[in-house]
């Protein structure tokens, strides 16, 4: 659009009105600036694959993406980046979607193949009120994200899955990986089941941490029936190496594995974990 304001919506919605991207790359480009009054609202997106965003790919741009079904689009190896969105350095408003059967090479190479659903880099999206369910990808069934200030808050996180072939880094985030987090990184009232990743966090992974970079916060949300397939490290929940996120007031119920696998930086307070193969490893493992 050129950065000027467009809002393009269907007027029968997305069971009616569909945008088939027929496997020539990203359905939606949207990379001159868009601000959030740029709207994209009511389609079915889907068929779209391309090495990066097969649904949208958007670049320095903001636009709001509504109530839309985005599915069965692809980012292919060998980047394989952002099934169904990938956002660069921008602020984007994601809500009230359905996006699912989306995809970035699951079981695919390390490098790469991240975030079946949404890949994340920088930026401060909001990602609120969304069902991602059956995405898969190597890293983040669903969401992958590093160095973002993102709001995902009130989604419904249901089938998602996470594996690659690296030997010992394989499957991070069934649900959530969040790469690299940041103080203003909140995943907040999300319900989180019945996802799984092969080697970290079957339902939320905060993986790594970056000199200068603040941690995330993790509070009130559903983790539960979640698995972790090839080790104990988090079916749950998992907070790995010298991260150190804040994890509140979560429900941990019912995971195939540990419910939370805690290095010695998390801050963990008030959370009801019950119901998991074990409650607790890593090296808090020992905390209650």
């Amino acid at each position: 659009t050129m950065g000027i304001p467009v809002h393009v919506y269907s007027h029968d919605g997305p069971d009616v009105t569909t945008i088939d991207g027929n496997s020539a790359g990203s359905v939606w480009t949207i990379s001159t600036g868009e601000a959030r009054d740029t709207i994209v609202e009511g389609f079915t997106i889907r068929g779209g694959a391309a090495g990066q965003g097969g649904g949208f790919y958007l670049d320095s741009s903001s636009p709001t993406i509504r109530g839309n079904i985005i599915e069965w689009n692809e980012a292919t190896e060998p980047l394989g980046i952002g099934g169904a969105i990938r956002t660069f350095f921008g602020d984007p408003l994601v809500e009230d979607n359905i996006i699912r059967d989306n995809d970035a090479c699951f079981g695919g190479p390390e490098e790469g193949c991240d975030g079946g659903a949404m890949m994340i880099r920088s930026g401060a999206p909001e990602i609120l009120g969304n069902i991602f369910e059956g995405n898969s990808a190597g890293d983040g069934g669903a969401i992958w994200m590093a160095y973002a200030d993102a709001l995902v808050a009130q989604n419904v996180f249901h089938d998602n899955h996470a594996h690659d072939t690296d030997v010992t880094q394989a499957g991070q985030g069934g649900a959530i990986d969040v790469q690299v987090s940041t103080a203003d990184s909140y995943i907040l009232n999300n319900l989180v089941v019945d996802n799984s990743a092969s080697t970290h966090g079957g339902g939320i992974a905060i993986y790594e941490h970056v000199d200068g970079y603040g941690e995330a916060t993790v509070a009130h949300n559903v983790i539960a029936w979640n698995e972790v397939t090839e080790t104990d490290f988090g079916a749950g929940l998992l907070a790995w190496s010298a991260t150190a996120p804040r994890l509140e007031g979560n429900l941990i119920y019912g995971n195939t594995g540990p419910g939370v696998y805690l290095n010695a930086g998390a801050d963990f307070a008030y959370n009801l974990v019950h119901g998991n193969t074990t409650a607790y490893a890593g090296d808090q493992g020992d905390l209650m």
